[in-house]
């Protein structure tokens, strides 16, 4: 079983990411983690090479020419799940794994779920990333590990959705508009065409903003659009669930990309779906 050391010292060390499309830097991450995890852990070869090395985001730590770490990460119905992380022995507690964590979290999809499962001895190295232990302890390769997760975060800089959505319903109780507490279809007819006849007016002050390469009325459409949105989810008592809706969403537009990690396009470019999608599963939420 590993066990996390914290390292004194970080070297001067190369971290990339590639698909599986590259042979040659794929056997490299191959032959680290059949040392690390086949040969000193006797985790099955079956166990350890599965069916989502090609749908995987694979990387490799350098130490000037050599490779000693690699890690991967991959997007599931529950997040994006980070895993098969590994430093030869003689590189541990030196940085590697480190560096390697710090470059995926860089490269990572905003504002995502992560999560893991962490071997028991290693636990504190997620926990200096804002991992968290959720659950209980269970067997994974006769090995015992825990799930570990790290909630979606937004950057300092950046407005929430939530904070957004706030600001507008402020505007709604003091002009005393239509609320709702919790997901309803309970909206009358007059103010449903409302919500869409404000959303389409706003659509096409953009189109015309647009086509005329007026900036200003671009933003100024932009911002009105996001705010009659907010709106329109308030009206239906969404506030409290569409961010879990759009994590969704998300989840499942990513998972289009095909078992390489590449898109696949129409003739015309619109986006389709590769044999790798998955629907998103509002319901779930919505009756969470």
């Amino acid at each position: 079983m590993l066990k996390f050391v914290k390292p004194v010292n970080q070297p001067v060390m190369n971290v990339f990411s590639f698909t599986s499309t590259d042979d040659s830097l794929l056997l490299k991450a191959f032959l680290i983690r059949r040392k690390v995890f086949i040969e000193e852990q006797h985790v099955t070869e079956e166990d350890e090479f599965d069916a989502f090395e090609k749908s995987s985001i694979h990387y490799l730590a350098f130490s000037e020419q050599d490779e000693v770490g690699t890690a991967r990460w991959r997007i599931t119905e529950a997040g994006i799940k980070l895993e098969r992380f590994a430093v030869l022995k003689e590189y541990r507690s030196k940085g590697y794994g480190i560096a390697l964590m710090k470059q995926m979290l860089k490269e990572l999809p905003k504002n995502s779920i992560l999560y893991l499962h962490a071997q028991t001895g290693v636990i504190p190295f997620y926990e200096q990333f804002g991992f968290s232990k959720k659950g209980v302890e269970f067997s994974e390769c006769d090995m015992p590990h825990y799930l570990m997760e790290r909630p979606a975060i937004s950057t300092d800089h950046e407005m929430s959705v939530q904070k957004s959505i706030n600001h507008v319903k402020d505007f709604h109780h003091a002009f005393s508009l239509h609320v709702s507490d919790k997901p309803s279809i309970d909206v009358e007819e007059d103010l449903i065409q409302l919500r869409f006849n404000l959303m389409k007016e706003e659509n096409e002050e953009y189109l015309q903003a647009a086509k005329a390469g007026d900036i200003i009325e671009i933003a100024d459409a932009l911002g009105d659009m996001l705010y009659i949105l907010n709106g329109t989810i308030i009206t239906h008592g969404m506030q409290h669930k569409i961010e879990e809706v759009f994590e969704e969403i998300q989840r499942s537009n990513m998972s289009k990309l095909d078992r390489n990690g590449n898109p696949v396009y129409r003739e015309d470019g619109k986006v389709l779906k590769s044999d790798q999608y998955f629907k998103p599963n509002i319901e779930k939420i919505l009756k969470g």
